[in-house]
């Protein structure tokens, strides 16, 4: 047989603290004295609950962790595309520059020179360019919820 609480029913005191230490005192004989198995339930139920929050951490681990994998496959595809286009498009330019100026070593010249400077280029603007928003990027896409 449980034992219900009705604080309704207690007379209130004049004095508030005294009502909340009246109304603590009668929650915690309700919940804690070890009447009618109380302990065991409440232990029972606070394993339950902690086991809950752990497969739902676990749970949402393993998303988060799969929506980031495939996203990062799916970059990784892209950007092997692109470099293969690019490698493609500069040896086109390289050979078609070297046949407009005669010789095969100036086109490759040009388009090696021109890369060199953009490796330069991006060597003193990458913490300001690449790394901080891809950063940004990838802590958002962590702590969202899609």
């Amino acid at each position: 047989m449980k034992k219900e609480v009705n604080l309704q029913a207690n007379k209130l005191p004049v004095d508030p603290f005294s009502h909340s230490v009246h109304s603590l005192t009668l929650l915690l004989k309700h919940f804690v004295m070890p009447e009618n198995g109380k302990i065991v339930e409440l232990t029972d139920r606070l394993k339950e609950y902690i086991h809950t929050t752990y497969e739902l951490k676990k749970l949402q681990a393993i998303e988060k962790s799969s929506v980031f994998g495939a996203s990062l496959i799916g970059i990784l595809l892209t950007g092997l595309v692109v470099i293969l286009f690019v490698v493609f498009l500069s040896l086109w330019v390289a050979l078609y520059l070297s046949a407009k100026m005669g010789d095969i070593y100036s086109g490759f010249s040009i388009v090696s020179a021109f890369y060199f400077l953009l490796g330069i280029i991006l060597l003193l603007v990458r913490k300001k360019l690449i790394d901080k928003p891809m950063r940004d990027k990838i802590i958002r896409r962590i702590f969202t919820d899609n």
